[in-house]
């Protein structure tokens, strides 16, 4: 849990309903994984700090302490 504890957010990501996060008519927006900032999220987990976007692999290296900690996942 120590990934989520070190987390501090980017700049307008934090406390935005879900239903924000989906694409509008015909446009489909890429989200960065808020921890390499390289490949597209794929997997969004909302915490009771805000959203956290992931990647499939940093998902797949995190899952056990996301679930441990009672977070709720989401595919995007």
């Amino acid at each position: 849990m120590g990934f989520f504890s070190a987390y501090h957010g980017q700049p307008g990501r934090t406390g935005i309903a879900v239903a924000e996060h989906q694409p509008s008519a015909g446009i489909a927006r890429q989200v960065p994984c808020d921890r390499c900032q390289v490949a597209s999220a794929k997997v969004e987990v909302i915490t009771h700090t805000g959203s956290l976007f992931l990647c499939q692999h940093h998902h797949r290296e995190h899952r056990a302490s996301i679930i441990a900690a009672g977070h709720q996942i989401l595919r995007r």
